[in-house]
């Protein structure tokens, strides 16, 4: 995962969520750093006020336990690359539920235009383009790809 977190504030722990991935693994790691501080702090809480001992197992399995069930109520949907950080967090994947499956198709452009149909797409901190420039036939005009320096689609 090569996650380096920051504990020196709140907001510099919060900005330890990945920005990769799903909704659903930004709120399982949420949860997962939520319970730990929580687990942390009464742990230590246990030891300098009263007399019972807090063991590093019962701790580590409170943890485990809280993020599953914190994690298997989630708001967000997973993607099947998510799937073996869930399986490591005992979480069962939320896949998002389509309503309809509408059929898209080019439509010519108005007699002396050209149409352009462009896309764009960020995976890894990585972000292109691409467009392709037809006439009122559908004859194919020219096309293009490229990376962007800024990563995002827009």
């Amino acid at each position: 995962m090569h996650c380096i977190f920051d504990f020196s504030s709140v907001g510099a722990l919060l900005n330890c969520l990945p920005t990769y991935g799903s909704s659903q693994v930004r709120d399982v790691f949420l949860a997962a750093i939520i319970h730990t501080v929580h687990s942390i702090w009464k742990a230590r809480n246990t030891i300098r006020f009263s007399q019972d001992k807090a063991s590093l197992h019962a701790t580590k399995s409170s943890i485990i336990s809280l993020v599953a069930l914190s994690g298997n109520m989630p708001q967000g949907h997973c993607l099947r690359s998510d799937m073996w950080l869930l399986d490591n967090f005992i979480v069962a994947p939320c896949y998002r539920r389509f309503k309809d499956i509408v059929e898209v198709t080019w439509k010519a452009p108005t007699i002396g235009w050209v149409k352009a149909n462009t896309d764009g797409s960020v995976k890894a901190g990585l972000a292109s383009c691409r467009s392709l420039f037809r006439d009122h036939r559908g004859t194919f005009l020219g096309a293009f790809a490229c990376d962007l320096v800024y990563v995002s689609v827009f």
